[in-house]
């Protein structure tokens, strides 16, 4: 039978079946590397979920503990107060490209002695990855839920209504239980759902960052917006592209209406990345629940991804989604057309599949705009 797996992926899987420390070795000092290899080594994939499931448990660790020896737990199994060490290479020890960032920032909280990166980098660099019994992150996990940590409660979706008839997490749904499920809600009637994802999308120029403001604005007003009602909430601009002129677009957005812009109207205008775990963990932390959030544009929000690779649109369209569960919002991007306008949105085609609305703003040769 002829074998079509790349020589690469064999060697991989066939390392980790005879070595399991070797192909660990391997993963930990290697970030970056896909998530096949991390599964193949028993390590979690440095997905939003993940970085956010770490985040959560290292708020239950205090950073004061003492440096002990790089172990949470001493041989028969008894938690230690000395652990600092053992967290930070039971962070080392994922191979995430967040990892040292994620520890750093953790270990920074330090009160009882002044934080020294010198020191933190000592720690950090002399993780041993081929140790027989290396510290891991279940152990973190572990330590850090006899300190109260809980993880894992799934939100309620539109099917908390239904009980499942067996152990199966899938339900078989008839015409009597889909009724039961709950009706669609809109933020913008007939046009954006309450939640989900949804987008704004126009050639540079057509004006579609003056168009999403205004919604911001008449959104978190409560206003119909172009003679449509809209349903008031918490609004989020992540604005990333000028940054500059935001206070010149409020400044006229304020004159022309003769009222100023609402106070649950607010801006993010730091640097963030959608696919980097670290990011959206942060920005998940002031984010408030059942709101609209905006981010302007999608390419200054994933600079490094490839819009037209149906695995980098992947990421995106994964962690836009992570966002808006996370929140229970409606996340709207920012979005620019392609070279042929024709074509509509900029990227791979599953980016406008994965939507649950979009708009597209166009501008014709005499300057108007539709």
């Amino acid at each position: 039978m002829k074998n079509d797996l790349p020589l690469e992926l064999l060697q991989r899987v066939t390392e980790q079946l005879l070595d399991k420390p070797k192909a660990l070795n391997r993963t930990v000092n290697s970030p970056g590397l896909d998530n096949l290899t991390r599964s193949l080594a028993g390590l979690p994939a440095e997905t939003p979920e993940e970085v956010s499931k770490l985040l959560s448990a290292l708020k239950h660790l205090s950073p004061d503990a003492q440096r002990g020896n790089g172990r949470l737990f001493d041989s028969s199994g008894q938690p230690l107060d000395d652990y600092w060490l053992g967290t930070v290479w039971a962070i080392k020890g994922l191979g995430w490209n967040s990892g040292e960032q994620i520890a750093r920032s953790w270990s920074q909280e330090i009160t009882r002695k002044p934080y020294s990166e010198d020191g933190f980098l000592e720690a950090w660099n002399s993780y041993v990855p081929n140790h027989p019994t290396p510290v891991t992150i279940a152990s973190l996990y572990k330590r850090a839920q006899l300190e109260g940590w809980a993880y894992g409660v799934l939100p309620q979706t539109t099917t908390s209504n239904l009980q499942p008839t067996h152990s199966s997490r899938y339900a078989l749904l008839g015409s009597a239980e889909i009724r039961l499920l709950t009706p669609i809600t809109w933020r913008l009637k007939g046009v954006f759902p309450q939640s989900g994802l949804a987008a704004i999308f126009g050639p540079s120029g057509s004006g579609k960052s003056f168009l999403s403001f205004d919604l911001g604005a008449c959104i978190a007003q409560g206003d119909e917006w172009f003679g449509i009602r809209t349903l008031s909430c918490e609004v989020t601009y992540i604005q990333l592209e000028g940054e500059a002129g935001l206070r010149n677009r409020v400044t006229a957005w304020e004159q022309s209406r003769g009222l100023s812009l609402p106070t649950n109207f607010k801006f993010i205008i730091q640097p963030f990345q959608l696919i980097s775990g670290l990011d959206l963990s942060g920005v998940l932390e002031v984010l408030p629940m059942d709101g609209v959030i905006f981010i302007d544009t999608l390419n200054r929000a994933a600079p490094t991804a490839d819009e037209n690779s149906s695995k980098d649109m992947g990421l995106i369209l994964e962690s836009a989604k992570h966002l808006s569960r996370g929140t229970s919002s409606l996340v709207i991007v920012v979005h620019h057309t392609g070279k042929d306008v024709v074509r509509g949105m900029r990227g791979y085609s599953s980016l406008f599949a994965a939507l649950d609305g979009a708009i597209e703003v166009t501008r014709d040769a005499t300057g108007k705009r539709t």
